[in-house]
């Protein structure tokens, strides 16, 4: 073969591997993945318990993200390689919320 042909003749022009200028963005973001709020217990509502301290706390994470990339998390992957960037069909960054109560003796 003594043809030479530029990667994107070699690998099409359409489909997947065709990338826009229009689709690409800008690979800056900044996302809010974990905010804690946490109470200790009075000391007068602990001396009540057989404990001897105690905290409840709510947590959330995953809440929000500001990037110019429309409904894609950045960190998302399309696969279980070394992709990211490429979006395909990603599945949406899950968030969570929930509490805590913890108590030491």
């Amino acid at each position: 073969n003594d043809i030479r042909l530029p990667p994107r003749t070699y690998w099409g022009s359409t489909g997947v591997y065709d990338i826009h200028e229009e689709w690409v963005y800008d690979a800056t973001y900044t996302k809010l993945r974990e905010v804690k709020l946490a109470f200790n217990l009075p000391p007068r509502l602990v001396e009540r318990l057989p404990v001897a301290s105690g905290q409840v706390s709510l947590f959330a994470r995953n809440l929000a993200l500001w990037t110019d990339v429309p409904h894609v998390d950045p960190e998302s992957s399309r696969d279980n390689s070394n992709a990211q960037g490429i979006e395909y069909s990603q599945y949406p960054t899950p968030r969570s919320i929930g509490f805590t109560f913890s108590v030491t003796q």
